[in-house]
């Protein structure tokens, strides 16, 4: 789950666990988890706001962190 709201003109993002994990003793699906990044990439985001890495600021900065996580 993400939120998204504005502030200055500025779209924030709220992710928990960008990253994954994806793991089959959670229930994981390696699909869906991957069309909800090229979501979180459509909303590009100026900061992004991660539960574990921190805060990223700028547009790319923020693709950069999501696309890391993305299959090739």
């Amino acid at each position: 789950m993400v939120y998204l709201t504005e502030s200055e003109g500025m779209k924030i993002l709220f992710g928990q666990d960008v990253h994954g994990p994806i793991h089959p003793d959670l229930k994981s699906n390696a699909e869906d988890y991957q069309g909800s990044l090229e979501l979180m990439l459509s909303l590009e985001a100026d900061v992004l706001c991660e539960g574990h890495y921190g805060v990223y600021k700028g547009k790319k900065e923020v693709a950069d962190f999501i696309r890391h996580f993305m299959s090739a």
